[in-house]
C-alpha cells in the first residue's frame, strides 16, 4: 500500500512561503506596503498566515514522533535533494519580486504585471514538481505507523480549515464599495 508523506510536500511549501514572505516583507521595508496602525497591512495578514503555518509544521513534526530511522532517511533524501530544493525555490523567490517591483512601480503597467504574474505562476509550478519528486522518493523510502498517517491527514485538515478561515475573514467587497 502507498503511504503519502505529505509534510515533506508541506514542508518544502512552507519553506517557499517563506521566501515570498521574506519578498512581501523586503518590500514592505521599503515602504512599498505600509502597515496600518492596527497591524492589518496586507503583508502584515499574510506574515501572520505564514507565521501560524510554520507553527503547525512544528507542532506536526513533535507529534509525528518519528523514529530515530525515520528521522535519519527523511533527513538524508532531503539532504541529497537540497542543492535541487534551492536551484527549485530561487527563481520563485526572483518572481515574487518582479511580480512586487511590477505592482508597486510608480507607473501601473498592467501587462507587466501578467507577464510577471505568470512568470510567477511558472516558477511556483516547476518548484512544485520538483517537490512532488522528493516527495515521492520520501514516501517510498519511509515506513510510517497508522498512527502517523493519521496524525498527517488530520494536519492536513486543519490546515486546510486555517486557509477556509483565512479566506473567510478577508472582506468580499472592497471597502465603501456598498
Amino acid at each position: 500500500m502507498r503511504r503519502k508523506l505529505s509534510f515533506v510536500f508541506l514542508g518544502t511549501a512552507a519553506v517557499a512561503g517563506a521566501a515570498a514572505v521574506a519578498a512581501f516583507a523586503q518590500h514592505a521595508n521599503h515602504g512599498h506596503w505600509q502597515m496600518h496602525g492596527d497591524g492589518t497591512g496586507p503583508c502584515q495578514m499574510i506574515a501572520q498566515l505564514h507565521q501560524s503555518q510554520f507553527e503547525q509544521f512544528a507542532k506536526l513534526h513533535e507529534e509525528l514522533n518519528l523514529s530515530d530511522a525515520q528521522k535519519e532517511t527523511v533527513h538524508e533524501t532531503l539532504k541529497a535533494h537540497h542543492g535541487e530544493l534551492a536551484v527549485a525555490v530561487k527563481p520563485v523567490v526572483i518572481a515574487k519580486l518582479a511580480l512586487c517591483d511590477a505592482v508597486f512601480a510608480e507607473n501601473v503597467d498592467e501587462a507587466a504585471i501578467r507577464a510577471a504574474a505568470d512568470a510567477l505562476g511558472k516558477a511556483l509550478g516547476s518548484a512544485a514538481v520538483t517537490v512532488a519528486g522528493i516527495k515521492t522518493e520520501v514516501h517510498h523510502k519511509v515506513d510510517l505507523t497508522p498512527e502517523q498517517l493519521q496524525k498527517i491527514a488530520d494536519f492536513k485538515a486543519q490546515h486546510s480549515a486555517m486557509l477556509e478561515a483565512f479566506l473567510n475573514s478577508l472582506p468580499s467587497e472592497p471597502e465603501g464599495s456598498n
